[in-house]
């Protein structure tokens, strides 16, 4: 799977997908590509982490609720074929790629 992004733009093997806020980061794992938006102060989206196949936007991290209403993620890792997660207030969440299924979630600081 080739990937690279430009500000808003994710390309996987040719295929242009578009977000509405510039990307911060991407990891590939397990031939799923796994995209974080950087979102901006007071913009209440944290939703910002999407999982891609070669076609396009498969998953959308689901709606889960933070100890404040503006806390988008701020980090993705590969973590032994899994994705995890870590948002502004400390929640960390351990996905699954081909599904975005949340398979553990923590708080930690």
């Amino acid at each position: 799977m080739e990937v690279n992004s430009d500000d808003k733009t994710l390309k996987i093997n040719g295929n242009k997908i578009c977000f509405d806020y510039p990307i911060k980061d991407f990891k590939v794992i397990n031939n799923y590509c796994i995209v974080m938006l950087r979102i901006p102060p007071k913009s209440y989206f944290n939703e910002n982490v999407f999982g891609l196949d070669k076609d396009g936007i498969i998953w959308q991290v689901e709606k889960l609720q933070y100890n404040h209403d503006d806390s988008p993620f701020v980090s993705i890792f590969d973590e032994d074929d899994k994705v995890r997660l870590q948002n502004w207030d400390g929640t960390q969440l351990i996905v699954e790629p081909s599904t975005g299924k949340v398979l553990d979630q923590k708080w930690f600081k």
